[in-house]
């Protein structure tokens, strides 16, 4: 089998960019073989990218992390307020989510 290259997605838990977090997701070349699915090591990614999604990321793990530890409040929360909350994160991040907005 020849080995095919793909970009996919993976949690940065192997420090596969370096400078990123390890809960970060990050898009790294992939070899597809006899061995099976196997990530690569990638560059840096450059720091005015890094800036960019650092912040973004940050708080949409912090988002996911209350929903989850909170368990009791997330069951709680009346719909107006989810609504409301939804919304705030699509006025935020709207702009960078275009084709599913």
């Amino acid at each position: 089998m020849t080995p095919l290259k793909i970009a996919g997605k993976v949690l940065n838990t192997d420090g596969l960019i370096s400078n990123l977090t390890e809960e970060a997701c990050a898009e790294v070349p992939f070899f597809l073989d006899a061995n099976g699915v196997t990530p690569t090591r990638s560059v840096r990614c450059r720091r005015s990218w890094r800036r960019l999604t650092v912040p973004t990321s940050t708080c949409q793990l912090l988002a996911v992390e209350a929903a989850l530890l909170d368990l009791h409040k997330s069951a709680e929360l009346p719909i107006d307020q989810i609504k409301a909350l939804a919304d705030e994160m699509l006025d935020a991040n709207g702009d960078i989510l275009p084709a599913y907005v």
